[in-house]
């Protein structure tokens, strides 16, 4: 019996044509016996296909948990996980680069990641960091005085040179909001 032709389809499965009949197949046997070959062949690419979909289920949970920090560069971080990633009983868990032989979650391995290179973390910008601009981390409205006017600031000279170092922000917008410019 000659060997079924072999293709291979864009997913990189082979596929191979419908072994033909025997020529002069006498008996059942023969036609039973390529049938079962057949069948073989369809299972196992079934087989290769099923683990691909899970390989690729998981992958996808795996992007999700990566995606959950913000990375400047997300691809970066799945190319250090995703080598290691194992999926047990739909539990995803990364073997340990500290020790091959333990597997941890793949939350905490994440966690572990952006502790180890905080400089791929983006930070979080939020009102009392000093982040958004003014050097005592409180947000602009905080800072300024509930009736505070323009007017107040320009009859008190050392109360206008307190603010124009404290906030120069606050007080340009008195300013504009008094109607006067420069």
């Amino acid at each position: 019996m000659t060997a079924p032709e072999q293709t291979n389809d864009p997913n990189g499965l082979t596929q191979s044509e419908p072994a033909p009949a025997p020529q002069g197949a006498r008996n059942e046997d023969d036609a039973v016996s390529a049938t079962r070959e057949e069948l073989a062949r369809v299972a196992r690419e079934l087989r290769e296909l099923s683990e691909r979909v899970q390989r690729e289920k998981a992958e996808q949970r795996a992007l999700a948990e990566i995606g959950k920090v913000r990375w400047f560069d997300p691809a970066e971080a799945a190319r250090e996980l995703l080598p290691a990633l194992c999926d047990e009983s739909g539990v995803l868990y990364v073997a340990d680069p500290g020790n091959a032989n333990e597997k941890i979650p793949l939350a905490q391995a994440v966690a572990e990641l952006a502790k180890r290179r905080p400089y791929w973390v983006k930070a979080e910008l939020r009102e009392g960091s000093g982040a958004l601009g003014n050097a005592r981390g409180a947000s602009r409205t905080a800072n300024a005085e509930p009736e505070l006017t323009y007017q107040d600031l320009l009859e008190d000279p050392k109360r206008m040179a307190d603010w124009l170092r404290r906030d120069p922000m606050e007080v340009a917008r008195l300013r504009a909001k008094h109607g006067r410019t420069r």
